[in-house]
């Protein structure tokens, strides 16, 4: 397999992994934290209202789901690349990054919370290529 491929193949299955964790991560707590029945995508002026009426577990939930999504995809595309594995890893984890901060532009959180998560992803995907570079010995 040529090491295009591999860094491609690398990349795909470290964005899917970290897809998969965030979203059973968020599956939790939207199973522990129900909305009101009725509310759906089409009640997006009822968001902010709703949001403010959640735990702050609920809001650690979330910085579990974007941290462990972002360490999980990243350290899997450092790991499995070949040459220029740190390059790959951090392309992936700036791609989480960039693609959190609009969704969280787009939501009601605050903006303490946006920056928490963000500096939190951006800690973790530094661990992750850290971690998930090739040993010598491999």
């Amino acid at each position: 397999m040529s090491s295009r491929l591999r860094n491609f193949l690398a990349l795909l299955g470290g964005a899917l992994v970290a897809g998969l964790v965030m979203v059973v991560i968020e599956m939790i707590g939207i199973l522990a934290w129900l909305p009101p029945a009725g509310f759906g995508a089409g009640h997006a002026a009822g968001l902010p209202a709703f949001s403010r009426t959640l735990p702050p577990g609920a809001g650690l939930l979330l910085l579990a789901a974007y941290g462990l999504g972002t360490f999980g995809g990243v350290w899997v595309t450092t790991r499995y690349s070949v040459r220029r594995t740190v390059r790959q890893g951090w392309t992936l984890g700036l791609v989480l990054l960039a693609a959190g901060a609009v969704n969280f532009l787009r939501s009601p959180l605050p903006g303490w919370f946006m920056a928490v998560a963000l500096a939190l992803g951006l800690a973790l995907a530094g661990a992750a290529v850290r971690l998930g570079r090739p040993r010598l010995a491999d």
